[in-house]
């Protein structure tokens, strides 16, 4: 069971139970500088628009990801307007000072809480994406990092 789904929302009980823990048991010498929720991102006809307590609590970080998603021709999967406000597990990281960020399609996914949400609907964002080579954690790289990602349209390297 998802730890996410097994509480009461209005409450706030017995929710996010994974991410309050980790939350409040944080190794001693783990200071991350972000953190990037990838959630439901399976989906074969992605589109990603920014989540409301994404963008309340971690702006610079929708920026980031927004700004290399868009460098890494993925403009039309990632879209830079507000169209839901999530509770999720990314809530917990930023009460603790880890700016956060919940990347969610949700929008139009028939299969959500269905047997039939499995790998065989598709993969929107798979380890290597197939239509431009990119890894998704490249959007995920310490801010103020580069790094060159092999593009096979050019046969060359492009710098993220």
């Amino acid at each position: 069971m998802d730890g996410e789904d097994y509480g009461d929302f209005v409450e706030g009980r017995d929710v996010f139970l994974g991410s309050r823990y980790f939350a409040a048991n944080l190794p001693q010498d783990f200071d991350p500088e972000f953190g990037v929720l990838l959630d439901m991102v399976g989906d074969r006809d992605l589109d990603i628009y920014v989540e409301g307590n994404s963008n309340r609590l971690a702006p610079e970080i929708i920026d980031r990801v927004w700004n290399i998603a868009q460098r890494m021709g993925f403009g039309d999967v990632f879209h830079r307007r507000v169209d839901y406000t999530m509770n999720d597990d990314h809530i917990p990281l930023n009460e603790v000072g880890i700016p956060t960020i919940d990347v969610i399609d949700f929008d139009n996914y028939p299969y959500w809480h269905t047997p039939d949400d499995n790998t065989r609907q598709g993969l929107g964002l798979e380890p290597r994406d197939r239509r431009l080579g990119h890894d998704p954690a490249d959007l995920s790289r310490p801010l103020g990092s580069q790094a060159a990602v092999d593009d096979p349209l050019t046969g060359g390297a492009t710098m993220i």
